[in-house]
Order: structure tokens, then C-alpha cells, then sequence
């Protein structure tokens, strides 16, 4: 992956295309939202336990995938466990580091509106 000033460009595994990916201040924006919500709303409400911006990206990108009809996977987890620990755990598909230009432009109003969901007011800046 290369820098290319704003934008982040990334080649096609099969053909060699290079791929415009996000600019610099959508990925800042999009942490920024991520980030926002991790530091302001509990999960499960009201357990008082913060999960890390990490985890609510997967969170966040589960529901908006499956809001797009895309698929997001459980599968029985090597150790049996899990992450419910009922032996089951979530496969994602998805990085922010991919998502075009375009996935990006719907994602960050897609956190903004979550977040509003979520009870989690916006900062002064808006994502």
C-alpha cells in the first residue's frame, strides 16, 4: 500500500489495478467516530465495561455489512470457547484499510447515526 498525498491506493491482488482507497481525513474521521463511542457508551448497555475502539470497529462493521445484505459469519472457535463463550466466535471480512472511497463516504454518517442510536452525543466536531 502506498501514500499518494491525501489518498491511500492499494493494488488488485488478481489484476494489478491500482484501487483509490479512503483519504487521510476520512480515516481520521472515522477513528475519530470510533474512538468517540468507545470512550462514551458502555456494551452491553448498562455493564458499565468499555470495549476498545478495535472491537467496536468489528461491531460496527457486522452491522453495517449486514445492513448491505453482506455476509458476517459465526463459526465454532478453535479453542471451543469463543468469544460467547459458548464455543462460537464472529469472522469479519473487513478493514478499514480496504474500503474504497465510496464505502467510506457511506460508512462515516452510517457511525454518526449509530452512535446517535447508541445514546452517545456527538463532540463538538462532527465525524
Amino acid at each position: 500500500m502506498i501514500s499518494d498525498g491525501d489518498f491511500f491506493c492499494d493494488a488488485c491482488p488478481r489484476c494489478g489495478h491500482w484501487i483509490q482507497q479512503r483519504n487521510a481525513r476520512q480515516s481520521i474521521a472515522f477513528n475519530s467516530a470510533v474512538s468517540h463511542i468507545a470512550r462514551n457508551r458502555d456494551w452491553p448497555p448498562g455493564s458499565g465495561k468499555y470495549l476498545p475502539a478495535k472491537t467496536w470497529k468489528q461491531l460496527i462493521f457486522a452491522a453495517w455489512d449486514r445492513s448491505h445484505e453482506r455476509r458476517v459469519d459465526a463459526v465454532p472457535a478453535i479453542d471451543g470457547q469463543g468469544l460467547t463463550g459458548q464455543g462460537w466466535d464472529f469472522v469479519f471480512y473487513r478493514r478499514d484499510s480496504r474500503m474504497t472511497l465510496e464505502e467510506i463516504r457511506e460508512l462515516i454518517p452510517y457511525v454518526g447515526s449509530l452512535a446517535v442510536e447508541l445514546g452517545v452525543t456527538e463532540p463538538e466536531e462532527q465525524f
